[in-house]
Formats: structure tokens, sequence, C-alpha cells
């Protein structure tokens, strides 16, 4: 640090900017590893932006790499993937090892973070490879630890400790006592996933001791949430959250969310261990919303699809230098085109299926003359669904949203409407909420509880002898549309339970809501999934939203339910124009005659 900031003194003396960029680049990345903020991120991005005026290739792989490095240990690991990727390719492009060993590492440690084990350790073998040719010593001790964690994560314990210790080795030999503590947070964590809870607190206080000739603040809060989870676990109340609250206050200071989240998912394990229930609840509600903002679905979709991005980009540039030298990608295309289209046929056998489960429309129009249903899949096949069945004088009707669409989607869809299925036609049962209860229970126990998998969903039922309408609902509401001749005509909202199917588990069972509500000839009953209102077009490229949604309804209701079909298809497809379709949509109308 003191050598970068007289290097930028020295080189703005006499207006050398390249000098003043590179010290501040240098700089950053000082104030990165001792963990202090100092407009970290603004000054990278400023040197990267200067380095691409002047072309400075190697300036750009350096100050691109810290920069994801950055973004990784803030738990934005969208733009951590982005920036490492464009690193490495620029790495690989003018041949700079070093720099390349560095992005497959950081790349490895983002993968890790987001439990794709596989690929972090191939991305960290790639780096050895390279480190050890590089003859690059601690950056070899680096790679050990980072393999050893995988494996930990990974539930391969020996495989672990043996790179462990491989790592502590190698690092004591070369005197490299900054990074040593790191090593020592591995083993210890080793330690605690095997439930040696002595030599875990050992491991992490040797860290936590021998850091204090560094201070790395990421090293102490590693240290601190550690010995915190294994007090806890030795009910140590006292130690247990003198620890996590110095976990969480570190955590705080650097914004690392990835370890915030962590943390107060060990204070919620403090507090239950303690008995103060509402305590270990505010920390595990913290946990989840810190944690859905870092892991949520879409964020895992964007770094699948980059990863994919890049992968395909880097095999078109070894194929271009293949084709040049042996003439034999013809073959390798051949092959490659056959695969897609085993997977095309595949995914074109599965709507087949799909269809053949769903209710057929002559079902649909003798239980429910009057009535449509607006069913359009993002893809192939989808993820919602829509259920209908007699049991004597009752008429039951869902329309579900499952998690995802195309093949994922699918999957979950033909999972509910087995479960559907089983409640209804083998238990014949017929009230909304004890449905709803059964299919609950059979996707948490057929998921094990997964918290990123459920279902949205909205079932009534008619009895036909007296019109009285009995509705259910996880998140999806239902609106009753009552079409007055002489005055306004009146939409009614029933709303649905604020929990889905399977997601969100709570500390005390699920009670689903049974709403009664006495039908009049001409009423309209609505369901739907959240495909429509979300999609994005009109002049501005905005959500449809639910507001437009109801007014649509509203003008349309008096119209016969085929010709209402008609008009929500056609707004619908106006409304998307160009762009792509955002979620599977599914709309349903029923009658009252």
């Amino acid at each position: 640090m003191e050598y970068s900031r007289e290097a930028y003194r020295l080189s703005k003396g006499i207006s050398y900017i390249k000098g003043e960029k590179y010290a501040q680049l240098n700089t950053s990345v000082c104030n990165f590893l001792l963990s202090a903020e100092d407009n970290i991120l603004e000054n990278l991005i400023d040197s990267l932006k200067y380095f691409e005026t002047i072309d400075d290739k190697a300036g750009r792989v350096k100050a691109m790499l810290f920069t994801g490095n950055v973004y990784d240990s803030y738990g934005d690991y969208e733009n951590g993937i982005q920036y490492c990727q464009n690193s490495l390719k620029l790495a690989e492009e003018i041949g700079y090892k070093e720099g390349q060993g560095d992005a497959l590492s950081v790349l490895g440690l983002i993968y890790s973070r987001l439990s794709d084990y596989k690929s972090a350790v191939i991305f960290y073998e790639k780096s050895l490879k390279i480190r050890q040719e590089l003859n690059d010593l601690p950056a070899v001790s680096s790679c050990y630890n980072l393999i050893a964690r995988a494996n930990t994560l990974n539930k391969n314990y020996p495989a672990a400790l043996e790179f462990y210790d491989k790592s502590k080795q190698l690092r004591e030999k070369i005197n490299d006592y900054k990074a040593l503590p790191w090593t020592y947070i591995g083993i210890a964590s080793t330690y605690e996933k095997t439930e040696d809870y002595a030599k875990s607190v050992e491991y992490y206080s040797k860290g936590l001791e021998l850091n204090k000739k560094t201070a790395d603040k990421r090293c102490d809060l590693h240290c601190f949430l550690g010995l915190g989870r294994v007090y806890t676990k030795l009910i140590n109340k006292d130690k247990s959250f003198e620890n996590l609250l110095n976990a969480l206050k570190t955590a705080k200071s650097l914004n690392a969310k990835s370890l915030l989240y962590e943390t107060h998912l060990a204070f919620a394990e403090y507090y239950e261990m303690t008995g103060i229930t509402y305590k270990a609840m505010e920390h595990y509600k913290h946990h989840q919303k810190i944690k859905e903002e870092v892991l949520n679905e879409n964020i895992q979709n964007k770094l699948k699809h980059q990863q994919i991005t890049f992968e395909i980009e880097h095999t078109r540039k070894i194929a271009e230098i293949f084709l040049l030298k042996k003439f034999e990608l013809k073959e390798a295309y051949g092959k490659i085109k056959d695969v897609h289209k085993q997977v095309v046929d595949s995914i074109r056998y599965a709507k087949r299926i799909q269809e053949a489960i769903l209710p057929s429309e002559s079902m649909l129009k003798e239980l429910l003359p009057e009535s449509f249903i607006l069913y359009k899949p993002k893809d192939v096949v989808s993820g919602d669904f829509y259920f209908i069945e007699k049991i004597d004088d009752n008429i039951i009707f869902a329309a579900a949203d499952c998690t995802g669409h195309g093949v994922p989607g699918a999957f979950m869809s033909v999972l509910g409407f087995r479960y559907l299925e089983q409640a209804i036609k083998e238990n014949r049962l017929t009230k909304p909420s004890e449905i709803l209860q059964f299919l609950d229970e059979g996707i948490c126990k057929s998921l094990r509880y997964n918290l990123n998998d459920g279902i949205d969903i909205a079932i009534i039922t008619l009895d036909k002898r007296t019109d009285i309408l009995q509705y259910s609902g996880a998140y999806n509401p239902v609106y009753l549309i009552r079409a007055c001749a002489m005055q306004k005509n009146e939409l009614i909202e029933i709303k649905a339970d604020r929990f889905s199917i399977g997601k969100n588990v709570v500390e005390v069972p699920k009670t689903f809501t049974n709403n009664e509500f006495q039908l009049q000839k001409g009423d309209i009953i609505y369901m739907f999934s959240d495909g429509y209102k979300d999609q994005f077009g009109g002049h501005e490229n905005k959500k449809f939203k639910i507001s437009q949604f109801k007014e649509l309804l509203l003008a349309n209701c008096r119209k016969p339910m085929l010709k209402q079909c008609e008009i929500y298809d056609k707004t619908f497809e106006e409304w998307k124009g160009s762009n792509d379709q955002t979620d599977d949509v599914l709309v349903t109308g029923v009658k009252i005659i």
C-alpha cells in the first residue's frame, strides 16, 4: 500500500497517467486484501476503463479479475462471474498464464459458493496445473486449499483433510504465515462437519491468533462465525454469542452478504438452542431474505446462461483452430446435430405426454359448458397446468403455477397433477383446503422440503345443487365478477393464503383457509397464473400488471366465454409484440348458468 501510494504521487507529479492508473489499481487490490473500504469498485472500474482506452491488455486482465473478486465478496455472483470470465478470455488471448490461473481460481470459488462443486473443482484443477507450471508456490498452496474446501462442502472429508495438509505443509515450508490462517480455517470447518468439535475449536482459534499479525477482517469473520457455530453445538452460550456478535459486526462492515446470511442462520440456531424462539425466527427471516437476494432463481439461471455462453464461445474458438489443423469438424457437427435432434424429439414427446395428462376439452365442456381456458406455455412444455374432476354433485377445478417453466416446470406439474388425482379421485376429498393440505404434504415429502421448488395454486369446488362456491388458494387468488345489467360490474377478489405448496417451510404446520361464497346466475369465476400480468410489452416495455388485467376482465365479462378467450389471447400477443414470452400463461373462466 505504501509503495503504491508513493508510485501514485510520483506519477501524478510528472503527469504519467499510466503510472497513476497502475498505482490506483494496486491500491484498490491492497484495500481489498486488507478488508478496507475505500472506493474499491469505483477505482477498479476507473482503472479498467483507462486500460481499455490505451489497449493495455495485461492491465485489463488484472483490473477485471480483481473487480470480479470484489463482486464475489459482496455476494454479487452474476457480475463476479462475468468479470472473471472476461479476464480469463483475455488472459488466454495474450498468453498471460498468471492471469489465467488467478481467474480460474476465482471462478472456482464462485461456483463453490453456488454449491456447484463439480464445476468448482474443474476450475481449481486447471488453475493448479498452471500455477505448478509457473512454480508459483503460494498460489499452488491456495489451490490445495480451495480444492480441499470444495471436497468438504461435497462431504468428501478424507480428501479435504489430505489437500488441507498439503496446503499447510507448503505454507509452513515457504513461511507464508499470512495465508496459513486460511488453511487452519479450512481444517477447522472440516472437523466441524465431522462433529470433532474439540479439534474444530483448536484450529479456528489458531487461525484467529495467527491472523492478528495480518488483521485480515475476512479471515477474522470466518473464525468468529465458525467458533460461534461450534460453541452453539457445545451449548456454551456465552462464547457462542460473543463470537457470533463479532461475526455479524464484521460481515456488516465488509458488506459480505454471502457470509452475512450464514451468520444470521447461525444466530437462529443459537437462539433456538437458548429457547428464545422469537429471536430465532427473526434471524432466520433475515437469513432467508439475504440468501434469496444472493441466490434467487433468476440469478442462478443468469449465471448458468453466462457460463454456457462463455463455454460456447470458448469451444467455438477451439473449433476454429481445430478446423484449420485437421478439417474434422464435419463429423463432430453431425454428432452434435444428432444429439440436438434427440433432445428436441424427447421434449416434443414430453409435450404429448403432458397434453395427454391434462383434462380434455370435451370433458371441460361437459362439466362446465360456459367456460374457457387460455393456455400458452412459454416453451414446448409448461409449468402451468389445470385440473378438473366431478365427485357426486361437486365439480372440482384448479389452476396451478409450478416453479419455473419448460422441462423443470413440467416435471413439477406432473408431480402436482398426480397428488391432486390421489386427493380427489382416490381419497374423494372435495373441500379445497383439505385438498391443498394433502397436496402440500405430498409435495414436501417428495421434494424433501426443498425451499426452491413449489406450486402456487387456486382450487374451487362448485356444488351444482346449491351453487355454493368453496375456494382455497396458495398465493393464487380467485376473481369473482358479478355482471349487473343495471349498474357497474363488480369484481370481488377472494384472497389466497400467503404461502406456496411445498415452499416456505415454517415452524408450525400450514393451515389453508376454506372460503365459501353463494353464487348467482351469471357470476364468472376467474383463476390464473402470474404469467399474463408479468409479461413485458407495450410502448414502454413494462409489465402488463394486475390492475390492467382486472380492467381487461371487467371490460369483457359480459361477452360470451369463447369470445373472451379470443380477446385475452389477442390482447396478450399485441402487448407482448416482439418480446419473448416471459413465463407460462394460464387464464381460466367459468360462468354460472
